[in-house]
């Protein structure tokens, strides 16, 4: 499995992602809680069995090493989801992407330094690892 981040400017709980998956009239989602709401899974349905599944975990900025702390201050950036995929579903998972992008705001980035690269909703169809 690989992590990316999604990065946000303010506090989007997963009940209210949860909303905008549920309301795709394109695709189907299945979308799992945790108990505690700090993270859930999302598994795209594709003829009746799970395509695509992914782990979202919330963490505030304080629970990063100090450097990305500083950068995330620095940037505003008041939640950051990390999503847990499988390598091979990332072109399936731009769509995720945008989605998100577009309803909250906010980049996708990697797994490095500052999160670089990262795209926001104009750029996230160009993702790439680093």
């Amino acid at each position: 499995m690989d992590d990316v981040f999604y990065l946000l400017h303010s506090h989007v709980t997963p009940k209210e992602i949860r909303e905008i998956f549920i309301s795709d009239n394109e695709r189907k989602y299945k979308i799992t809680l945790s108990d505690a709401d700090l993270s859930f899974t999302l598994d795209y349905i594709y003829m009746g069995k799970i395509f695509v599944h992914t782990e979202w975990l919330a963490m505030y900025p304080e629970e990063f090493d100090a450097p990305d702390v500083k950068f995330l201050k620095e940037q505003n950036i008041k939640l950051v989801y990390c999503i847990c995929h499988h390598p091979r579903d990332i072109e399936l998972l731009i769509t995720e992407f945008l989605t998100v992008l577009s309803h909250f705001g906010g980049f996708i980035g990697n797994d490095g330094d500052e999160f670089k690269p990262s795209f926001d909703s104009a750029t996230v169809k160009n993702f790439q690892y680093l």
